[in-house]
């Protein structure tokens, strides 16, 4: 259930709207989206995106659709500070299932649509995505025992996990932290049978 949210956001536009800066100096909050998302605003999201906005030399904060609770400030915000670098609002979860896929298909035949579309639900199917338990599972996913999970989690795209999981040695040579986390390759397995209890800490 979400917190009430005691930030009141005022409407300018159809899919826009703004929350007056702390202490209502300085340019207020641009809020993006319909009134049924910002309505969907959780008031942590809500106090982040004020603190984050009197954070020292900020003098801009965009709260975009996808917004929500970060740590720190809301991840999906967009902040500007000539004098500060604020790495929060990227969150912890950069580059977190993003993959880089060279196909040999002909360009000129990706342009069609319907082999777009049919690339697209391929990658789906195979990509854990969204949230609750669309992140944890894939349609055609590989299952993956608690054991190799367990190595996956602690060890990383060591030699002996991909051996496991049958990816080539070579795919994690490309990757740009080499044998360590290969977010492209690993995310397409499903680890819920190896996913940690977060109530006794073991694995579940």
């Amino acid at each position: 259930m979400r917190d009430a949210n005691p930030t009141q956001i005022h409407t300018t536009d159809e899919a826009t709207g703004f929350i007056p800066a702390p202490n209502d100096t300085g340019k207020p909050i641009t809020v993006i989206g319909t009134n049924s998302i910002r309505a969907g605003f959780d008031a942590t999201c809500l106090q982040q995106a004020l603190n984050a906005r009197g954070a020292p030399g900020v003098t801009d904060l965009v709260l975009n659709p996808d917004a929500h609770a970060g740590y720190g400030a809301p991840v999906g915000c967009v902040l500007t500070s000539p004098t500060h670098v604020y790495p929060g609002p990227v969150g912890v979860d950069i580059k977190c299932s993003m993959s880089f896929l060279q196909l040999d298909l002909p360009a000129d035949q990706v342009a069609d649509k319907t082999v777009r579309r049919a690339l697209i639900d391929a990658i789906l199917e195979r990509t854990p995505t969204g949230p609750g338990r669309g992140q944890r599972s894939a349609r055609k996913a590989r299952e993956v025992g608690e054991a190799i999970g367990v190595k996956v989690a602690t060890d990383g795209a060591s030699q002996e996990v991909l051996h496991a999981l049958g990816i080539p040695l070579h795919w994690a040579e490309r990757c740009e932290c080499g044998y360590g986390w290969v977010t492209s390759q690993l995310s397409t397995f499903n680890f819920k049978s190896a996913t940690r209890n977060p109530v006794d800490g073991g694995f579940g």
